[in-house]
């Protein structure tokens, strides 16, 4: 196979002609130069980052004083800016002390003169704002403190000024004082002479004014018009105008007691000591006197009243205990009772002695509740001592009205005190007076029998249902028991010429009675006629009539 021929090249070494080392730095050109610019960048980059650290360390040296300053000044239980009063006064010394000493604290943490000398200059412009703050604060205080010493002290002297009313040497020493004192606090304070003109001024009117007034209220009437006479120009305006007027109420009063003194000394009744009195020419006195003679005598007759009931109750109830002997009333003791108070202690001695119980006064029963029951009545009965009625009420009655006695006095509602009596007495008086008859006749009269036992039969015949039923009578089944007790009906052969009408509940025992169909209440027939059907009979009037009569006549008096 034929070969393709290849060239070969060939080089030959020779030595470089000529070749020289220069041993001298070269000139900063290039390269040089960029090196020698990021040197200095850099340097300033480290001056800069330098600057920073020392900037926040002493911001944070200045945030830390900063909380000093606000612990120092405003802590609710140590800040300086909260004392008050004497409290206040040492505290720019010891908070720029304390303030001092954590700077100085703070200073040694830095770690360069820079940072020190930065620090130094925010911590004194910050002792500067603490000691304007401390200084404003306890000058405020020591005025404050000087304003409320200063009061006391002229309140007290006041005071001492008119307790001593009676003792001029001491009212005269009081507003020397008064004025002393007013006059150092406006010294001490700056205050213009005006001010202390109105103050001295106005603490003298006001010691002056109270010793007249300390005068009247002791009843030296005329010592405080003497007092009031000498002293008037130092007594303000508005002051005097008050005290003239009360002087003359004073007076009066002082000539009145004075006057009324004298005449009961010398007469010790009523009457006469009056007539006396109206021989006074003075109009206002007169008056007074003439008062004053009355409410003494009627306080008097109070007193006396109130001795004997307590030793008439005392009595009584030693009577009780004692079985009726009525030797444990002393004889001291008896003299003072009433005749009415030893014949109740007589009556009711005997009684007990017999063992006879007391037969109940109905005019006495009803005529006390009607008083318990009437609001303009009720505080006498709560007043009342009900051992003078105990011989003219039963164990019934007289348990009955002590015990709502005792339910008033414990504070209870008045219907459930006297158990429905209000509503019961209503009715009755509402029934009697339709039928022309007066529910409130005159104690002790006929008129006053016959309704008094009209209510006895009332209740009666509630107690009996109540009985019967067990439960409580409602306004409804009161209002048919009165309708029927009402009712009118003729009484067979007990006249001449006609028969004697009575009501119902004006029977006698055993008492025939005769009543018309139509006189029966509606309620009570329509009753009567139910029954008559449940017991198959003919509803007739004869037969309505009948059971009527069974049920109700023989109830008549129960």
């Amino acid at each position: 196979m034929p070969r393709v021929p290849i060239a070969e090249r060939q080089i030959q070494p020779t030595g470089q002609a000529g070749a020289r080392l220069d041993v001298r730095a070269p000139a900063l050109t290039g390269i040089g130069q960029g090196l020698g610019t990021v040197a200095e960048v850099a340097e300033r980059i480290a001056e800069a980052e330098k600057r920073k650290g020392d900037q926040l360390a002493v911001l944070e040296a200045d945030r830390r004083l900063g909380g000093i300053e606000t612990q120092l000044l405003y802590d609710p239980a140590q800040g300086a800016l909260t004392k008050r009063g004497k409290d206040a006064f040492a505290a720019p010394e010891s908070v720029l002390q304390t303030f001092d000493e954590q700077v100085g604290e703070i200073e040694r943490g830095l770690t360069n003169d820079a940072q020190r000398l930065a620090f130094r200059r925010t911590a004194t412009m910050r002792r500067l704002t603490i000691d304007r703050a401390l200084q404003q604060h306890v000058a405020a205080e020591i005025r404050a403190y000087d304003s409320a010493e200063t009061n006391a002290y002229l309140a007290n002297e006041i005071d001492a000024g008119i307790a001593a009313a009676g003792d001029a040497e001491r009212i005269e020493l009081a507003i020397g004082r008064t004025r002393a004192a007013i006059v150092d606090h406006a010294r001490r304070n700056g205050l213009p002479p005006e001010w202390q003109q109105q103050k001295i001024a106005a603490t003298a009117s006001q010691i002056r004014a109270g010793v007249v007034e300390r005068l009247l209220a002791a009843g030296s009437d005329r010592a405080a018009k003497s007092y009031y006479e000498t002293h008037q120009a130092e007594i303000l305006g508005g002051e005097r105008a008050k005290l003239e007027k009360a002087l003359e109420v004073g007076s009066l009063r002082g000539e009145s007691q004075r006057q009324a003194d004298a005449i009961l000394l010398e007469h010790g009744e009523l009457a006469s000591a009056v007539e006396a009195a109206r021989q006074i020419k003075d109009p206002e006195i007169r008056d007074a006197v003439t008062t004053r003679v009355k409410d003494y005598f009627t306080t008097r007759r109070a007193a006396e009243e109130e001795k004997r009931a307590r030793t008439f109750r005392a009595a009584a109830q030693a009577l009780e205990r004692s079985g009726g002997d009525l030797r444990v009333v002393t004889p001291a003791d008896w003299v003072t009772l009433d005749p009415g108070e030893r014949r109740a202690l007589e009556i009711r001695s005997r009684q007990i002695r017999e063992g006879v119980e007391p037969v109940t006064n109905w005019d006495r029963y009803y005529g006390l509740l009607s008083i318990a029951s009437d609001e303009a009545t009720r505080a006498q009965f709560l007043r009342l001592d009900l051992m003078q009625y105990r011989h003219e009420l039963s164990d019934t009655e007289f348990k009955d009205l002590a015990g709502k006695q005792a339910a008033l006095r414990q504070g209870k509602q008045i219907d459930e005190a006297l158990d429905g009596y209000r509503t019961k007495k209503q009715i009755v008086d509402d029934a009697l007076n339709a039928i022309g008859i007066d529910p409130t006749p005159k104690d002790g009269t006929k008129d006053a029998r016959r309704v008094n036992e009209f209510r006895r039969q009332v209740d009666g015949h509630i107690l009996d249902l109540q009985a019967r039923t067990g439960k409580k009578a409602t306004t409804k089944e009161v209002q048919e028991i009165v309708d029927t007790l009402l009712i009118k009906g003729r009484i067979p052969g007990s006249g001449y010429i006609w028969d004697t009408r009575k009501r119902l509940y004006e029977l006698a025992p055993g008492e025939a009675f005769d009543v018309d169909v139509d006189e029966i209440p509606r309620a009570e027939r329509q009753k009567i006629e139910e029954a008559l059907r449940r017991g198959n009979r003919p509803v007739t009037p004869a037969a309505i009539v009948e059971l009527f009569k069974l049920k109700h006549v023989r109830e008549s008096a129960p």
